[in-house]
């Protein structure tokens, strides 16, 4: 089911807090670690994330943007920043796209993100 309310992510993430997520992007490992807070920025969402490294605690702040639509499915919270869910299935709309001079693209581009708890 694809929501519409920015709310659920909040919900989502806040039944995430102080367990050990595992971050994929497209079913590939990504990032790993607690959650330990998280907050929203005009464009993305922070998660501070806090892992042992080499036997030192370490926290990491990810800024993961907004998606273009997301789900939440067997308890996994997915961002779907796929071209297709941002064209909404236009069949002209990627033709043009694909004109358009491509900058350096966000390690998010075209991807399925996808938290869960370990």
């Amino acid at each position: 089911m694809i929501y519409n309310n920015f709310s659920e992510i909040d919900d989502t993430l806040k039944e995430f807090l102080q367990q050990d997520l595992i971050i994929k992007l497209n079913n590939q490992s990504y990032k790993k670690g607690k959650l330990i807070l998280f907050n929203k920025s005009y464009f993305s969402i922070n998660l501070i994330l806090k892992k042992i490294k080499k036997d030192k605690l370490k926290t990491e702040v990810l800024k993961v943007p907004y998606p273009f639509e997301y789900y939440i499915k067997n308890n996994c919270l997915y961002f779907d920043y796929k071209l297709k869910s941002f064209f909404k299935n236009d069949e002209d709309l990627p033709i043009l796209f694909k004109g358009v001079r491509k900058p350096d693209f966000s390690k998010f581009y075209d991807k399925l993100l996808e938290m869960s708890v370990l």
